[in-house]
């Protein structure tokens, strides 16, 4: 039922009455809910997204011997120097869309165990 259209022609009978105005007003409420959600959830993502990616980007430095190692190891396949940072940086960024792939996801749970426990 959410989404589609409450007042559909095949929905059959409904716990809102036979106030057509009163489910309409439910469906553009709905329909607005659901546009705040994306773009609160689109807007989440960028910013978790941004945030992970300067906290990895922070411990890859030239003084960290796993980085040196790294960059040595794509540079031994025939990499250049610029070809090597460029693979780095790519590597980091899908790290962090890992990461906030695992923040959101965490914070769905939480919020939906709170929702059963406030419903029970």
């Amino acid at each position: 039922m959410f989404f589609y259209s409450v007042d559909h022609p095949g929905h059959g009978e409904h716990t809102f009455g036979k106030d057509r105005e009163c489910l309409r007003s439910f469906n553009f409420l709905r329909q607005l809910s659901l546009s705040f959600g994306t773009n609160l959830g689109t807007t989440i993502w960028d910013h978790r997204a941004s945030f992970r990616d300067h906290r990895l980007n922070a411990e890859v430095t030239i003084y960290n011997p796993a980085t040196n190692e790294w960059l040595r190891q794509i540079q031994s396949l025939g990499f250049s120097a610029d070809q090597a940072h460029a693979s780095l940086a790519h590597a980091i960024q899908e790290q962090a869309f890992m990461l906030v792939t695992n923040d959101i996801s965490l914070g769905s749970i939480w919020i939906f165990s709170a929702l059963i426990v406030v419903s029970a």
